[in-house]
């Protein structure tokens, strides 16, 4: 009976020690699950910002890309404008016996306007412009 007995202890007693050993390899598993749902974490919300930032840039990018295409577009169309102007005043020859260097300069006591048909043609390119830049050129030079 004594043996039986010991023998149950002894039984009882290695099942305690496999209950505290797989106690505490549970705590140890536990604990590196929470450490790693916290990576986890951490990185879910790395990867959220970095989507939202890469969205915004993304509308920041396009909106400038807008932005741009439409300066450059203002830009052509005012070369254009400037090259038939050149072109018309190229075309005048000798018109006007003036210097060119010297235009607005008053001969026989009246103002020369050689450069009056270019200002017409700026001023009709600077009316179908959408950019106010070639009409405070022209006021400039009116």
């Amino acid at each position: 009976h004594e043996m039986t007995e010991g023998a149950r202890a002894n039984k009882i007693a290695a099942l305690q020690a496999a209950i505290d050993k797989k106690l505490t390899l549970s705590a140890q598993k536990s604990e590196e699950k929470s450490e790693r749902e916290g990576i986890v974490a951490q990185e879910t919300t790395a990867r959220d910002a970095d989507s939202k930032f890469l969205v915004e840039l993304t509308t920041t990018c396009s909106d400038k890309a807008k932005a741009w295409d439409e300066r450059s577009k203002a830009r052509a169309a005012e070369l254009t404008a400037m090259t038939e102007a050149i072109g018309t005043l190229e075309g005048m020859g000798d018109l006007y016996s003036v210097n060119k260097k010297l235009v607005g300069l008053a001969a026989t006591g009246r103002e020369v306007r050689p450069h009056a048909p270019a200002l017409a043609l700026l001023q009709v390119a600077a009316d179908r412009s959408a950019k106010g830049a070639l009409a405070s050129a022209l006021s400039v030079l009116d």
